[in-house]
């Protein structure tokens, strides 16, 4: 595993079209001075990514590769530090952002992501099991003051222009989804999220959210 900067990110990426990356934070936000730009491509010669200022290494070209894959994707899924972009019905490119804010680039199988998700939100496994049938309509600001969500995460779909945003939390013992751009927040299992992850992850998934 290789880990890498957000500005040494922004060197390979600049390889490609200097565009921004879905999910990640923009590149305009991070005021690459010459300084910057130079230490950043030091460091990668350092992790064997580049051979010098201009040319890339081979495991260089093949970070470079799939960073370009990741961006070419026809669907991306992410779940909060988990960004996922979806190449063909069995493959995606995994971006992972580490606690200390260095990321992870690879080729991933999708029938592996339901095991990485739980790995990443353990407090899945323990949660309740019960299903309300109930959806309710209720805006965001009401949300946070009748509900408490210490343990939560955010689910992102994006398919061309189209969007979902949900956030996932426990409160009172039960679990619960609640969809940002329907405002509608109803009661699931565990079993249903997996589920609905693995939904979000295939490629005939279509958005039913904003634009």
């Amino acid at each position: 595993m290789i880990l890498m900067t957000l500005q040494e990110l922004f060197i390979l990426n600049d390889i490609l079209d200097s565009q921004n990356i879905c999910y990640l934070p923009s590149f305009l936000s991070l005021k690459m001075t010459e300084e910057i730009y130079s230490a950043a491509k030091d460091s990668l010669i350092e992790k064997g990514l580049l051979k010098n200022y201009d040319r890339l290494t081979e495991q260089g070209a093949l970070i470079t590769k799939r960073l370009k894959e990741y961006k070419e994707a026809k669907k991306y899924v992410q779940v909060m530090s988990l960004s996922y972009g979806i190449v063909d019905d069995d493959k995606a490119i995994l971006i992972s952002q580490l606690k200390e804010g260095d990321y992870d680039i690879k080729l991933t199988d999708i029938s592996n992501a339901a095991n990485q998700f739980l790995d990443a939100f353990t407090f899945l496994k323990n949660a309740p099991n019960s299903k309300a049938d109930t959806i309710i309509s209720i805006d965001e600001e009401k949300l946070k003051k009748e509900y408490r969500f210490n343990q939560h995460f955010r689910l992102k779909t994006k398919v061309e222009n189209n969007k979902t945003d949900e956030l996932y939390f426990i409160s009172n013992s039960q679990l619960y989804i609640y969809d940002h751009y329907k405002q509608t927040l109803s009661a699931m299992s565990c079993g249903d999220i997996v589920n609905l992850f693995k939904e979000r992850l295939k490629n005939e998934f279509k958005c039913t959210g904003s634009n």
